[in-house]
């Protein structure tokens, strides 16, 4: 079963779960920043996949991981009262309406091209949000309804496409709009758990297990439940844990915290995608 799988890769992936957790907690992402470069490498360096096949692969199991970790930091969140579960409910179609389109879209059309936009998109908020992180949001509220569903079907749509949770455009949008970034942080968290579970689910039914990838030990559909197997238990328990230390932080220590991170995640991707 554990067959390719050294005791290094084990620690590195282990490591990987306490990173993801922490991160996750503290900034609402769901981990899919730090999940997709991880796995995207391996599965590309380590296994020597093709860049179509490890970018399908390592989105796959991205989702497959923020469930459990998402539900962690959900929990936390909530009982931080960190949540708008008004917003929520009102943006629950929408979000939904975008999962099962990126899914279908990704399932079928995925390939390098998926590395260029998650770089792209991440690159653009990072920047953003860094050099905004002192001033005053944009707009003073959200926008009306109809808008917000079409930036939440949009959210939902482009995040499962590249294996995020949704909390890396959540986040800023509603700062963007005055949203407290605590509030906006655990909201994001979860959207992520929305877009993430059905997203995991139809990527399993409905996509196919890559080529290249079809003797890799626990690899299932477009999921290296290995990789699941020991990211899961290190990230569900450190997602308290960055919820926690979130709750420390002032608006604009955590907001540049999360630039930064986006940062150097759209840097590696782009990096892989264009060169």
């Amino acid at each position: 079963m554990f067959e390719g799988i050294g005791f290094e890769m084990i620690a590195g992936l282990l490591a990987t779960g306490v990173a993801v957790g922490l991160v996750a907690g503290l900034l609402g992402v769901g981990g899919g920043i730090l999940m997709v470069p991880v796995f995207y490498l391996l599965n590309l360096y380590v296994y020597h996949l093709t860049e179509s096949a490890s970018i399908l692969l390592a989105v796959g199991t991205s989702l497959a991981c923020m469930v459990p970790t998402s539900i962690s930091s959900v929990m936390a969140q909530h009982k931080k009262k960190n949540i708008d579960w008004s917003l929520i409910k009102g943006w629950f179609v929408s979000l939904l309406a975008g999962v099962i389109c990126g899914a279908l879209l990704s399932a079928f059309k995925g390939g390098t091209w998926l590395t260029g936009l998650f770089g792209c998109i991440a690159m653009f908020v990072s920047l953003r949000m860094f050099l905004g992180a002192k001033k005053e949001a944009r707009f003073k509220s959200l926008p009306g309804v109809i808008w917000q569903h079409v930036a939440a079907f949009f959210i939902s749509f482009l995040s499962v496409m590249v294996g995020i949770g949704g909390g890396s455009l959540t986040t800023p949008y509603l700062t963007a709009f005055n949203v407290p970034i605590h509030k906006a942080v655990g909201t994001a968290a979860t959207v992520g758990l929305i877009i993430c579970l059905p997203g995991a689910i139809m990527g399993i039914l409905f996509a196919d297990t890559p080529a290249a990838a079809a003797n890799m030990p626990g690899v299932w559909s477009v999921v290296n439940w290995l990789q699941v197997l020991f990211i899961v238990p290190c990230s569900v328990i450190f997602a308290k844990a960055g919820v926690a230390l979130g709750a420390k932080m002032n608006q604009v220590l955590l907001k540049r915290i999360f630039a930064v991170v986006l940062f150097l995640t759209a840097s590696r991707m782009l990096y892989s995608a264009f060169v």
